[in-house]
């Protein structure tokens, strides 16, 4: 289970490998639910890559500023 946000750092949850993780299971099992081939394409085309990190971690970034 991710930690929440705390007094010190408001912001930890976003940053945790946790998170990534997390998000990684959570694909995972919603792939293994499904058996034909179409649907598992799919899912496995929404995977979150590397470069979708980055990107997420610059919206992020440009957001906090705000």
């Amino acid at each position: 289970m991710v930690r929440q946000n705390n007094d010190t750092r408001w912001n930890s949850t976003f940053e945790r490998p946790q998170v990534r993780r997390a998000i990684g299971k959570f694909m995972d099992s919603a792939i293994e639910e499904y058996s034909t081939g179409h649907e598992r394409a799919e899912l496995e085309a929404d995977r979150l890559e590397k470069a979708d990190w980055t990107m997420l971690k610059m919206v992020h970034e440009i957001l906090d500023r705000l």
